[in-house]
Parts: structure tokens; C-alpha cells; sequence
């Protein structure tokens, strides 16, 4: 049986790229059908780069199957195993699309955590480039009033943004994840606020202002890789000052074109 050569796919996210290197390997149809589902989803996008200077990181393929952990009567499957003090992780072509997706958010995240964090949140972006950002609890209505807005504004992200600070300003870039229904789109902005979301019969835009209320808000709807470092927290704070935040009433019968501009 032939066996296949090794194969890189680089990908980058804010300018940090992420390598998928693919080990020689005789498992040819199960190795293929993940790279193609790779190219697939991440190339049309845009998030697909040519060999660069280096990369940040390596996710390393094998045909080394899952090991297998018994614990009484149960089976546990272990997909993966992490170095970030190596910047690599080895897994198998056995992996499965969503749980490279979630090794990419921890990824990203380790890449990140000096400078950035993710943020979870629907967003849509108008024809003046600022990014407006729906923050609320799971089923907190983040999805449906970016939805209500898409007749004058564009869909940005579904589920969270990557916010990272670059010199002395703010980027916000689109994530590189299939979120829910939507396949990534490589999206980047400079300007953007933020609407924390109530359900009400009465539409309503409200500044906030109290930087200690904001910062525990603000902490809920991010993602971390643990506890919280006073890196980060600093980071966090200096993020607020620098931004607006509301809080947004409204309803299905609303109309947000008027309220947020």
C-alpha cells in the first residue's frame, strides 16, 4: 500500500498562524477526508494561507488511533494531547471537524491571552464600519437581534468575536468556527460597541457607565482558558474604558435600525 507524504495547511487568525501538519500515513482515505473537510470549510473563507515565514503553533495528525481510558465500566476516548509549552498538539485522523473546532478556540486563545480574548457575542456591521455587538446568557436573544437588523447591517459573527488589542487601539475579528448555521468568513473591524440585551415590550437604548458593574458583565460573556490573570484582568479593564456599552431593550417587534444608530 502506497504510502502518503506528510502535508501542511497553515492557518492564521489576527495574524497568528496555526499549522495542521499530517504525518505520512498509510490510512489515505480517512486522512484525506479530513483534509479535504479542512480545505473545505477553512480555505473559501479566507482564513487559508500560503507557506509563511513561520507559525505560532503546530496540531500535529497521525494514524495513531484515540487511546482508550477505562475507568469501572466506562470508556473514555482521548483525542488529543496538549504541550502549549511545546506550542503543539498531536491527535489522530480520527478527529472529528467539531473537536478541532474546540481545540482551536483553546488554541487561539493560548495565542492570544497577552493581547486578546474572545468574546461571546452576535455582532452585524453597517455601512459606517463600526461593529455593533448583542451581549447576553445563552438564549439571551444575542442571534435574534442581530437578525432583526440584517435589512440595513451585515452579519459579522453568530456566536463570539475575537477582540484583540493592537498598538494603542481595538481589533475585532470574525472567528474561524462554523457557528451554528453559518460557515467562518475572514471579517476584521476597528470600531465597535456594545449592547447588553433585555427582553422588553419597551425599546430602549441606555449608556452604562459603572466600570465595576461593566467589568463583571463583560467577564461573563468571555471565554477562558482558566482563572482569571491579572494580566488579563487589566487588559479586560483597559477594554472598557476605551468603549461604549448600552444596555438594549427590545423585542421581536422592534426596530433597531433607529435605536442603535
Amino acid at each position: 500500500m502506497e504510502k502518503l507524504e506528510a502535508e501542511r495547511i497553515f492557518l492564521t487568525v489576527a495574524g497568528k498562524v496555526i499549522e495542521f501538519y499530517f504525518e505520512p500515513s498509510e490510512q489515505g482515505i480517512i486522512r484525506n477526508v479530513l483534509i479535504s473537510n479542512i480545505k473545505k470549510v477553512w480555505d473559501p473563507s479566507g482564513f487559508l494561507v500560503k507557506k509563511p515565514k513561520r507559525s505560532g503553533f503546530q496540531i500535529r495528525f497521525s494514524s495513531n488511533p484515540p487511546e482508550i481510558l477505562v475507568r469501572g465500566n466506562k470508556y473514555y476516548y482521548l483525542d488529543y494531547k496538549k504541550a502549549f509549552d511545546k506550542k503543539r498538539i498531536d491527535t489522530s485522523y480520527y478527529l472529528s471537524l467539531a473537536s478541532l473546532q474546540l481545540l482551536l478556540k483553546d488554541v487561539i486563545s493560548y495565542l492570544f491571552e497577552k493581547e486578546g480574548f474572545f468574546l461571546h457575542g452576535s455582532s452585524v456591521i453597517g455601512k459606517d464600519k463600526i461593529l455593533r455587538v448583542f451581549l447576553a446568557p445563552s438564549g439571551g436573544g444575542k442571534t435574534t437581534a442581530a437578525s432583526l437588523l440584517l435589512s440595513e447591517f451585515k452579519k459579522f459573527s453568530d456566536d463570539s468575536i475575537l477582540v484583540v488589542r493592537i498598538g494603542k487601539g481595538w481589533n475585532f475579528f470574525s472567528p474561524p468556527f462554523i457557528e451554528k448555521n453559518h460557515f467562518p468568513k475572514r471579517k476584521r473591524a476597528e470600531r465597535a460597541e456594545f449592547y447588553f440585551l433585555k427582553k422588553s415590550g419597551v425599546e430602549k437604548k441606555i449608556l452604562l457607565d459603572r466600570q465595576d458593574i461593566l467589568l463583571k458583565k463583560i467577564i461573563s460573556q468571555i471565554w477562558l482558558r482558566g482563572a482569571i490573570s491579572p494580566r488579563m484582568l487589566k487588559l479586560i479593564s483597559q477594554f472598557i474604558k476605551e468603549h461604549n456599552f448600552y444596555q438594549l431593550s427590545f423585542s421581536l417587534k422592534s426596530k433597531l435600525e433607529k435605536t442603535i444608530k
